[in-house]
Parts: C-alpha cells; sequence; structure tokens
C-alpha cells in the first residue's frame, strides 16, 4: 500500500498581488525561491508553491503556530489554516470552485504545467500524510480532513483494516 500527497492547485490569489501574498505568507513561513527547477518537499510542516513560474520552499515557523491536537500537526490542515483561509480566502475544502487537489507520482509535474497554462495561479505540494497521523486522529476520535491521503492501491471494498484490540484492552 502506498499513501500519495493531494496537492492543491487554487485559481487565483485572492486580490493579492504576487509580492502581497508573499509577504502575508512571511508572518507564519520562511520562504526560499528555487526559480524554475522542480521541487518539492523534503518533510512535515514543510511545503513547495509553484507561482509565476518559480518553485518555492516553505518553513513553518513554529513559533507562530500552535499544536493543539492531531488533527493540527497534519500537513493539510496546517496549509488550510495558515494559508488557505486566513490568505486566499478558501473556507470550503469540498465544495470552493477556486481550488483543486493533484495525486499521485508525477503530481508536481502536472500542477506546474497546469499553472503554466495559465489554468491556476498557485500550487502547494505537500508531504503524503502517513500510517502514524492517520491513526492518530482516528484514535482522538477525529476525522482527517478533506483530500488528506491517497492511497494506492484502491481495496475493492473501500475498507481498510486497523487492529482496535489494543485500543480495547486499556
Amino acid at each position: 500500500i502506498r499513501i500519495y500527497e493531494f496537492n492543491r492547485l487554487v485559481k487565483d490569489l485572492n486580490g493579492l498581488t504576487k509580492k502581497e501574498f508573499l509577504v502575508r505568507l512571511d508572518e507564519h513561513y520562511r520562504i526560499k525561491r528555487f526559480g524554475d527547477e522542480l521541487y518539492k518537499p523534503g518533510k512535515k510542516h514543510h511545503f513547495s508553491m509553484y507561482l509565476d513560474g518559480e518553485f518555492y520552499s516553505l518553513y513553518l515557523r513554529k513559533s507562530v503556530y500552535t499544536f493543539t491536537d492531531a488533527l493540527s500537526k497534519l500537513d493539510t490542515q496546517i496549509l488550510f489554516k495558515t494559508i488557505l483561509k486566513p490568505v486566499l480566502g478558501i473556507k470550503d475544502l469540498r465544495n470552493d470552485k477556486r481550488i483543486q487537489y493533484g495525486f499521485g507520482k508525477h503530481n508536481a509535474l502536472r500542477m506546474k504545467d497546469a499553472i503554466d497554462r495559465g489554468e491556476f495561479e498557485v500550487g502547494f505540494g505537500l508531504m503524503p500524510v502517513n500510517m502514524d497521523e492517520i491513526k492518530a486522529v482516528a484514535d482522538a476520535g477525529l476525522v482527517m480532513p478533506p483530500k488528506s491521503t491517497y492511497i494506492e492501491p484502491k481495496l475493492r471494498s473501500g475498507l481498510a483494516v486497523y487492529n482496535i484490540s489494543d485500543r480495547l484492552e486499556d
């Protein structure tokens, strides 16, 4: 079983210029420009961004973000709480027409191509969620955010088995 990331593509910068957008991101992230070289995040709480023909790395400033529970530690939730909702104005991840999701092995290149064609303005690359994170969210009785995981191969029954016998003995 392989878990892939779900990257995010956004149609516009919510009325912000590129400079204004980067200034807003700087409140929560250390930003490094990589130019047109394909760049993917290398660890948790670290994103890649593709904007205006250039890749950037976004390193979360942990001093300005509060980890309160298993959900708040997920990269998908961090991106939502620090960029998508407050900066880009995307409040409904399931229904907002300004955001789309990409997944799979060659997703970073597809994301770049869609932005270069003008279909979207900015894209964010995330690390895949791991099984420990999924378990922590489930154990806390929480629900994974929309488009947090893409698992292959797809199970025909749609079910994944998680042994809860250890939890029942507590």
